[in-house]
């Protein structure tokens, strides 16, 4: 296997729920172990470093974390400090300056507010098809004749289908107010659901501060930053660039992108931000022609090997 970087997003434990795809300490540990005796297991300086003096051997591997999630910070950081490894951590800074993730919100929401994912997608797809049946129906026929996003082999049919619906049939605010509705009559308090979710300002500057490498990963999460125009493009990742630099009083050097979504425009502007390793969301580019788009491996993968 040619080297990589495996990404983790989701952890719980100590009062962060147990959602799709959220793994425990216990289970991060067994990962650890199981790529420390398989693979060259590197911390990021050292695979940045390998990286750009083109020394990186096929062996070798990373670790890194999307989103700027709280409970990797309160869960996963003390497993990697056991472990004395340095990961990557590529977040976005929307809620460094006081704002919310939508997507991380709206996961949050169906992972309490529901006993199973399923529920919360037949909820879902009602209200949808009631309010937008044209929409809905575009999503229903796309989805039964192709396999949308066919490299998360893990995706089940309903993943799919909300993906697509999401991201392809409809407009952001369209797609934000069917989920303000569900989540309006679930009663949960939107305030209470921000303190829970990501790392503060302190948090990202105890990371940079003790080794770990901070990059970018958008400012807002756009699902398809890879359809923007280039100057909305150009916007996000300016913004992210800057936003994080004030907060850990220095330069970013990577990024990973957001759902592993990157074109040509996205390219130049890591180059004019000097952004020198990029990593994608899958293992499609085992060749990694460029720096700039590295594979990554998802922890869901490795999990299925390990246990």
């Amino acid at each position: 296997m040619r080297s990589h970087s495996v990404m983790f997003h989701h952890f719980h434990g100590q009062g962060h729920p147990e959602g799709q795809g959220s793994i425990s300490a216990e289970q991060f540990d067994k990962i650890i172990r199981y790529l420390s005796l398989n693979f060259n297991l590197l911390s990021s300086d050292d695979y940045s470093k390998a990286c750009i003096d083109g020394v990186l051997g096929d062996r070798d591997i990373c670790l890194s974390f999307d989103d700027g999630l709280l409970c990797q910070y309160e869960i996963a950081l003390p497993v990697l400090d056991a472990w004395s490894l340095k990961a990557y951590f590529f977040l976005c800074s929307k809620p460094l300056v006081g704002g919310v993730l939508p997507i991380e919100l709206f996961r949050y929401f169906r992972t309490v507010a529901y006993n199973d994912v399923e529920d919360f997608y037949a909820d879902f797809f009602e209200i949808s098809h009631r309010l937008t049946p044209e929409n809905y129906g575009k999503a229903k026929l796309f989805c039964s004749k192709n396999i949308y996003r066919a490299e998360f082999d893990f995706y089940t049919p309903n993943d799919r289908l909300f993906r697509f619906f999401r991201d392809y049939c409809v407009d952001e605010q369209t797609y934000e107010n069917l989920m303000f509705m569900l989540l309006e009559k679930s009663g949960l308090a939107l305030q209470d659901i921000k303190k829970k979710l990501w790392m503060d300002r302190a948090q990202v500057r105890y990371l940079h501060n003790t080794g770990h490498s901070i990059g970018l990963h958008s400012y807002n999460h756009p699902t398809t930053v890879d359809r923007m125009g280039a100057d909305e493009l150009l916007a996000e990742y300016r913004d992210n660039y800057s936003n994080l630099c004030e907060v850990i009083g220095g330069e970013i050097s990577a990024v990973a992108y957001p759902c592993g979504n990157c074109n040509v425009e996205t390219i130049k502007i890591m180059d004019q931000l000097g952004i020198k390793i990029g990593f994608m969301a899958n293992m499609k580019n085992l060749e990694h022609k460029s720096l700039l788009q590295m594979p990554r491996e998802d922890h869901i993968n490795v999990l299925a090997e390990v246990e």
